[in-house]
């Protein structure tokens, strides 16, 4: 067999000593297909010789592989005024395309059962009854970003320097990294898996997962100018230097779903979601969160799909895509103060420091839980933390508060 071959067994006993067990039932199957394909055997064949045999899930790729392709511009314009301004305005674009896309649901299938009115264009029967679930990977993938910065740099005085960054940004793909990995692991993950198996760009192609339409950000540098006659008292008020950076952005993008799709509707598709149709529209965004409020209601959406349900494609309504709704904003202020001791006169000195990471000890909260199917939909009940800490990047809940560190600098 090229491939290996991973089966699902829907019914049995788990325990391996019960009789019938589902582990036997696989390795029956396989052993089935590992003789038949030895000797030229046919799925009837087998099926025909073991009538319990399941059909095996299989996993391929596209008939032309290739590398994922990229296409970037840029145009900046800048301007001085004086000595002591500047100005600057800056598009960035790119394109990818031929980006890798997993599509798990190939081979799925609603019976007439399950669906009376049909589900939107999938078959009442598998395409190939050979397999089960086939997972295909393509270069079927495409992804744009634009953005538009403006800058803004003003020298104060000669010991006091700040700037601050505007952007303006949309980026749209079909799924994070080709669904191999979600975005967000914790509350509402974002999605690994193309919705439609046979239109992939028509509900994945939105706002990607990490996408913020805007970002602004400041900085300051001042080096107090203060000075004494008195050596002794020069040494206490001169020489300190208090930076900072604060950031603010709007919140990430997510989705509303069924993750019971494919247990109580479809055949062959792992992990099937289907977004969730909105028939009562709502603001589409997040606040602060509330546990008397959530973003969003159940009762805004169509009941969960079920055999028969009123739900007949994968999407649709109010939020036609995925990532049709966004989560709260993000706020952080971090905070330096640094004094310098001149040791000698050669420029030997001794710096003393404090940095505070999130200052202001200000939550900033997850996105809320996106499944219909919990209890908890529609509300937030994560925080998350900095980009970037003492501890290293992406730690997560960890660090949420403030963290305030000590440094010792030896300057030669």
């Amino acid at each position: 067999m090229p491939n290996v071959a991973s089966y699902t067994i829907t019914s049995g006993p788990i325990s391996p000593d019960a009789s019938g067990n589902v582990w036997a039932q696989a390795s029956a199957s396989n052993t089935a297909l590992q003789n038949a394909y030895s000797s030229g055997g046919t799925y009837t064949s087998i099926k025909a010789a073991l009538p319990s045999f399941s059909a095996p899930n299989l996993v391929t790729f596209g008939s032309n592989i290739s590398n994922p392709k990229y296409v970037k511009w840029n145009l900046e314009v800048e301007r001085s005024f004086g000595e002591k301004t500047a100005l600057s305005l800056n598009y960035v674009g790119n394109h990818g395309y031929d980006l890798f896309l997993q599509n798990r649901t190939l081979n799925a299938y609603c019976t007439t059962t399950k669906c009376p009115n049909g589900f939107e264009n999938l078959p009442t029967a598998a395409v190939d009854t050979r397999f089960a679930n086939i997972r295909e990977e393509a270069n079927s993938g495409i992804a744009n970003y634009a953005g538009l910065t403006f800058t803004a740099t003003r020298r104060m005085t000669k010991s006091f320097t700040g700037s601050f960054n505007y952007t303006w940004s949309h980026t749209l793909d079909d799924l994070y990294e080709g669904g191999i990995e979600p975005l967000n692991a914790l509350a509402n993950p974002s999605f690994t898996v193309v919705i439609d198996p046979y239109n992939p760009q028509k509900y994945n192609y939105a706002s990607a997962d990490q996408d913020v339409r805007d970002l602004f950000t400041a900085n300051y540098y001042w080096e107090f100018p203060f000075r004494a006659d008195n050596k002794a008292l020069d040494m206490m008020v001169g020489d300190w230097i208090w930076s900072g950076l604060l950031l603010n952005t709007t919140g990430t993008p997510f989705s509303v779903y069924y993750t019971s799709v494919t247990s109580s509707m479809l055949s062959n598709a792992a992990n099937g979601r289907a977004l969730a149709i909105m028939t009562t529209p709502g603001t589409g965004s997040c606040g602060r969160p509330s546990t008397t409020s959530p973003c969003l209601k159940s009762s805004q959406f169509l009941k969960a799909i079920s055999p028969g349900s009123a739900q007949t494609t994968w999407g649709g309504g109010y939020n036609t895509r995925r990532n049709s709704f966004r989560g709260p904003g993000y706020f952080d202020m971090d905070m330096a103060l640094e004094k310098n001791f001149k040791l000698t006169e050669k420029g030997l000195v001794l710096t003393l420091g404090a940095q505070a990471y999130n200052f202001l000890n200000h939550p900033n909260f997850d996105r809320p839980t996106g499944s219909l199917s919990s209890g908890l939909f529609g509300t937030i009940w994560e925080t998350v933390g900095q980009p970037n800490s003492p501890y290293g990047n992406f730690e997560g809940a960890a660090v949420n508060g403030r963290v305030v560190q000590s440094s010792l600098k030896l300057k030669f």
